[in-house]
């Protein structure tokens, strides 16, 4: 039902009166009693779209025109009996740490987290700086903040603080905290392609994590999709000319097509090193 809920509200805020005929807005059509099939548009009278209104009122809550679904659970159950019509998830407003050999956490009240344990924290408890004096490693995926222990991690970054990067609300939160950092202590690590590489120049880092023997893959290797190399045109080209990663790294990602997730850079066991940011 949220998939619908939001689709009325987004046609509802725009000036158009029809849609495209496609199964989500049949279903809308079904649910509500509205709407008019024209060709391969569904067109909408005045009266259909405040039965459109008037439907997402009743189901949650909101009256559509003023404003969208809640993203926290409990803000949507206090207004219906359905809570997961919310549009965030659960845990999207956490942030969530650990160390692979275990260690203290650099937040609020400085806990420690045992090998193979995860500390998840609300985002609100980011805004307090907090003296940090080890370096903390973003990841790309919740995955690798999970194979943490198995990582082969530079010889002088053995145990770092990693971090999830988070989805939605958490990840800007998460940025302006790293901001707070010294540049130098703050490193990325996703994925050995241009979208990644990119990400990774984006963020407020002064370093990535690359395999050490980059020099060594090539477009055969058993793990690289070339498939989503090609995905990543505009990524690509945006590598070509990104001046603060050095330029044989980036040649030899370009030239070789390459494109290695971090799930496989780990299960394969390939040892990092640290790619500077400029």
């Amino acid at each position: 039902m949220r998939r619908e809920l939001e689709a009325i509200r987004k046609f509802l805020s725009s000036p158009r009166q029809d849609v495209a005929d496609n199964s989500l807005w049949r279903r809308v059509t079904e649910l509500t009693e509205t709407g008019t099939i024209v060709g391969k548009r569904i067109e909408f009278t005045t009266r259909d779209i405040e039965r459109l209104r008037q439907f997402v009122i009743r189901e949650a809550g909101v009256d559509p025109t003023l404003g969208g679904l809640p993203r926290d659970r409990a803000t949507q159950a206090d207004r219906t009996s359905d809570e997961k019509l919310a549009l965030g998830g659960v845990f999207e407003t956490m942030v969530t740490f650990t160390r692979p050999a275990g260690g203290v956490i650099p937040v609020r009240g400085n806990p420690f987290v045992p090998s193979g344990a995860f500390l998840s924290i609300p985002v609100q408890s980011l805004l307090a700086r907090c003296f940090v004096t080890e370096t903390v490693v973003v990841v790309e995926n919740g995955q690798t903040l999970i194979n943490s222990s198995q990582i082969r991690w530079p010889e002088d970054l053995s145990n770092p603080i990693v971090v999830y990067k988070g989805h939605g609300s958490s990840q800007k939160p998460l940025i302006r905290w790293l901001g707070t950092l010294p540049r130098e202590q703050v490193v990325a690590y996703f994925d050995f392609d241009p979208a990644g590489m990119m990400m990774a120049s984006r963020y407020p880092a002064g370093a990535c994590l690359i395999p050490k023997d980059w020099q060594a893959i090539r477009q055969n290797e058993a793990g690289n999709k070339l498939r989503e190399f090609h995905l990543q045109s505009a990524s690509a080209k945006q590598m070509e000319a990104a001046n603060n990663l050095p330029a044989d790294i980036r040649n030899h990602i370009l030239q070789n097509r390459l494109s290695l997730t971090q799930e496989y850079l780990t299960a394969k066991h390939f040892e990092l090193i640290i790619c500077p940011i400029t």
